[in-house]
């Protein structure tokens, strides 16, 4: 095997590499600064990072209930449980999927 035919490709700065080559398009525009312009005019997407959070929200949510309903039914309780982790899993997994699409297509649209 040849190990002298592929280099390693530089993470910031030096010959042949950028400061922010090998960074996702999210962590460019954030260092590249805030524009209120496109926060205005719906270019920059706040929702991504909430959906996270209201996700771990949901979570916590479904399993105190979970626990609460336990003293009614046990199976209850943890059918309702895994039904609503799947529910929610999914609802949320479309929506990243979605704005994925988006920042696909957006990328797409800035190479021409």
């Amino acid at each position: 095997m040849d190990q002298g035919s592929t280099q390693p490709v530089p993470a910031s700065g030096g010959p042949g590499g950028t400061p922010t080559q090998g960074i996702s398009g999210d962590m460019k525009s954030f260092r590249e600064g805030f524009n209120f312009g496109d926060f205005v005019t719906f270019r920059y997407m706040i929702t991504p990072p909430l959906i996270t959070v209201i996700y771990v929200l949901a979570v916590i949510a479904i399993t105190l209930g979970a626990l609460a309903a336990i003293s009614t039914s046990f199976i209850g309780a943890l059918v309702f449980w895994i039904l609503a982790m799947l529910w929610v899993r999914v609802v949320f997994e479309v929506m990243i999927v979605l704005f994925r699409i988006n920042d696909g297509i957006q990328s797409l649209a800035g190479r021409r």
